[in-house]
């Protein structure tokens, strides 16, 4: 999808009202549609004796208020979902305001592996800084053990629609979505079962007392093969220590081709207009089309938003003014058209330090050891049966433990073929009629992009690009 200060619209791959109506299983001959939302819902049905009940005397929520949103996990994903959206524009502010805008070739995030990282380090947390997180993650009024099986669906989610896509064989394009959580903890400290029983997969006990070195290395290992080699030495040399007790990584990586693609014989140089004084020549790319002004992945799962602001407002702007009701807005009111479409290359890998912009965002107590609780990771003394080697009391074994960093590692490359990421985390004018002859819609300015699923309205990807291909 592009959008511009005149024209918004998106190619879709099929045209269905029911926006989460995504994929079609075909069985002797029957479509069985897929729905995101009524799966959960229909989860929720035939395990809520055992799942449901599981997630309820792992986490009481005594300090939620009274007044809960319904049962229905359906309405708990949409709350999940519209706080990850809310984080996603927050997030993106937040480290705009840190960034260097003279020298930066732009900004490059992925607010879901971020906000994925941060949910599980919430699903341990306690007492202040149980409420800050949950404040600035959007989930507010949600339960942490709905919280914690909404999270689990939508996991589950993306990874039905990968099989099914295998299964099926619905395109023969590449295609290729992977999202992964980790929690590495010292070997010394006992994980609370609670932990152990909902994030089975995404638990691993490792040495950081006696080997740091060979920790750091099986954990960069882990997030170099979960990002297809894309994201290398993510933690860097020294960071694990004798000290360490708990690293949470995430890792996500996204390729899909076009769905039309870019002739790349069509490919040309031109100028990008950085600034109205500086100006620099890079491969731009061309494509003509019955699109509704737009180009979507071959996965059909997935769309790319650009957000091209006015020329006299710059991408600035834009950032400061955003809002995830603008975004619904471009995406409601776009229509097909006859496009011609100019897009730069680009190709941006960054690595980015959280940890102030989430304390400017309201995460402040994760940060400080006189404050932090995470006690919630850890099993009380009390159930503790391997205590010989252990701390004999909880509040020993979980004091003073806080988070020293957040660090964020992200590459992203557009080109003829499509779009490769990899991460280990204005004014929106749409207009209403038709123009009256071919539109070109020409990015040769800073802007603003989004990958997200269509499915679920997941923003995986967001950045502003500034000096693309430079």
């Amino acid at each position: 999808m592009l959008c511009s200060k005149k024209v918004c619209s998106k190619l879709v791959a099929q045209n269905d009202p029911n926006p989460f109506k995504l994929i079609t299983y075909h069985n002797n001959h029957q479509n069985l549609p897929l729905n995101y939302l009524r799966l959960l819902d229909l989860l929720h049905q035939t395990s809520k004796p055992s799942l449901i009940g599981s997630y309820e005397k792992c986490y009481d929520d005594d300090d939620v208020a009274n007044g809960h949103l319904s049962d229905s996990p359906s309405e708990y994903s949409r709350t999940l979902i519209s706080g990850l959206h809310k984080f996603s524009i927050d997030i993106l502010r937040s480290l705009h305001n840190f960034e260097s805008k003279d020298s930066s070739p732009g900004l490059i995030l992925s607010p879901f592996s971020i906000w994925s990282a941060l949910l599980v380090s919430y699903m341990g947390a306690s007492h202040e800084t149980d409420r800050e997180l949950r404040s600035v993650l959007g989930l507010n009024n949600v339960p942490k053990h709905a919280v914690g099986m909404a999270y689990q669906g939508l996991r589950f989610w993306y990874q039905l629609k990968r099989n099914v896509s295998l299964v099926t064989k619905e395109t023969s394009k590449k295609q290729a979505y992977f999202i992964a959580n980790k929690i590495f903890i010292n070997d010394a400290l006992t994980l609370n079962d609670c932990i152990k029983q909902h994030f089975a997969t995404e638990a691993e006990s490792m040495d950081f007392t006696s080997n740091p070195g060979g920790a750091l290395k099986a954990i960069n290992s882990w997030i170099e093969e979960e990002t297809h080699g894309k994201i290398k030495d993510l933690i860097p040399p020294g960071s694990v220590t004798q000290r360490t007790t708990i690293i949470i990584a995430n890792a996500i990586y996204f390729h899909a081709e076009w769905y039309n693609q870019f002739d790349a014989s069509k490919t040309e140089i031109g100028t990008f207009h950085v600034t109205p004084v500086e100006s620099i020549q890079i491969p731009f790319m061309k494509l003509t089309a019955n699109l509704m002004y737009g180009v979507s992945e071959a996965l059909r799962y997935f769309s790319m938003l650009i957000l091209l602001p006015d020329a006299s407002k710059g991408v600035d702007s834009l950032v400061r003014q955003l809002k995830p009701s603008h975004l619904e807005d471009v995406v409601a009111n776009m229509f097909d058209d006859e496009i011609s479409v100019v897009l730069p290359k680009f190709k941006v890998e960054q690595e980015l330090e959280l940890s102030g912009p989430l304390y400017s965002m309201g995460i402040m107590k994760l940060f400080d050891p006189r404050f932090a609780d995470l006690s919630g990771f850890f099993q009380p003394a009390s159930a503790n049966k391997n205590g010989k080697n252990k701390n004999t009391t909880h509040e020993l074994q979980t004091k003073g433990i806080t988070v020293n960093s957040v660090v964020h590692k992200v590459y992203v490359s557009v080109n003829e073929e499509g779009t490769e990421a990899s991460a280990s985390t204005a004014v929106l004018i749409a207009r209403s009629g038709r123009p009256a002859f071919p539109t070109r819609f020409v990015v040769n300015r800073p802007f603003l992009f989004l990958i997200r699923d269509t499915a679920t309205n997941v923003i995986l990807f967001i950045g502003i690009v500034r000096r693309p291909y430079e």
